[in-house]
């Protein structure tokens, strides 16, 4: 099956000529449209790689994945297809469900339906909602990324050592000879991005670098408010030599500021991203960035999920991976 990098739902919707709204109907089982409809959009959401809503007939039971946005192709998109991938191989589907796109209620009849056994959460908008929902239907569900910094022992989470994999990228740098680094955060009110901001500090501490609040801008994962975070630690009276940004999407918003400044990324300034999706790799230059094993944290959630509903025991109640330094050409000495 081939995959494209950037696939979103108005791409789906476009390659059908049909409206966006009559798309996610069908995608989430709602009325107004017809069989005949639903099948095509199942045709192309499988053509361009992206998990249809659960076909419950011919599985043995069906997992609610719920994300945060209707874009796919990049992290989210990754571990999603992780996700598929592991749901195909035990005999399960997968019901999709996208926040920005569905009402509460598409939740509930998700959970409501006898065959699910559980729900996914993908760093969701709405995740107390989203939890308080499971408890009241008495369903298992597992967090990749979470909100709180103290998860209870009993939840089931996935996701990346995200405050030692700031500290080895501050360490490349700082091996470079980089010493005033800014950082561009994510969304704070994600653990993840609280993490990767103390590796930021644990970094600057074990280094004998006092900590400065000016190199610190607060982002949002998106590439618009990267760039404008970007412009503001670049007009700083001392600009950095290099800046880390919490996720690539965020590293091109940085990328793209520092060249309207008449910069030369790689040479000029150093910089850095998070997750290794596939537009890393054929930026030019080159990102720098440290890899997520997206797929296997998807697999991993669906695997944990599957175990937990069936009574069984789940041997790592939380499942902490390993992120890969992936050196490139947007980062060199100052």
């Amino acid at each position: 099956m081939t995959t494209p990098t950037w696939v979103t739902l108005h791409d789906i919707a476009s390659s059908l000529d049909a409206p966006l709204e009559q798309v996610t109907k069908a995608i989430l089982g709602q009325p107004g449209v017809s069989d005949d409809f639903r099948q095509r959009v199942f045709g192309a959401l499988e053509q361009a790689g992206i998990v249809p809503v659960s076909r419950e007939n011919t599985m043995t039971g069906t997992i609610a994945v719920v994300i945060p946005g209707a874009v796919v192709g990049d992290y989210i998109g990754e571990v999603v297809r992780g996700t598929n991938a592991a749901a195909e191989k035990n005999g399960c589907a997968l019901a999709l469900h996208i926040e920005n796109a569905a009402k509460e209620e598409d939740v509930v009849r998700l959970l409501e339906s006898p065959t699910c056994l559980g729900m996914i959460l993908v760093v969701p908008n709405n995740y107390e909602a989203l939890l308080a929902l499971c408890e009241q239907y008495n369903r298992e569900y597992v967090l990749v990324d979470h909100q709180e910094d103290d998860v209870p022992d009993n939840v089931l989470t996935v996701e990346v050592k995200n405050r030692e994999s700031i500290v080895q990228v501050m360490n490349m740098l700082f091996d470079l000879g980089h010493r005033r680094i800014g950082f561009i955060t994510g969304r704070l009110e994600v653990a993840s991005a609280r993490q990767r901001l103390q590796g930021y500090e644990d970094a600057l501490a074990s280094a004998g670098i006092p900590f400065d609040p000016l190199l610190v801008a607060e982002g949002d994962w998106l590439h618009p408010r990267a760039y404008a975070m970007a412009q503001v630690l670049l007009n700083l009276e001392e600009p950095p030599t290099a800046i880390v940004a919490s996720n690539d999407l965020s590293a091109f918003g940085a990328m793209q500021a520092a060249v309207e400044r008449g910069l030369v990324v790689g040479k000029d300034i150093s910089i850095t991203g998070f997750d290794d999706i596939d537009m890393a790799a054929t930026v030019t230059p080159s990102l720098t960035t440290m890899r997520q094993p997206m797929f296997r944290m998807g697999e991993t959630a669906v695997e944990m999920l599957i175990k937990r509903s069936r009574g069984e025991k789940v041997s790592r109640r939380h499942v902490r991976f390993d992120a890969e330094l992936i050196l490139r050409q947007s980062t060199s000495a100052p």
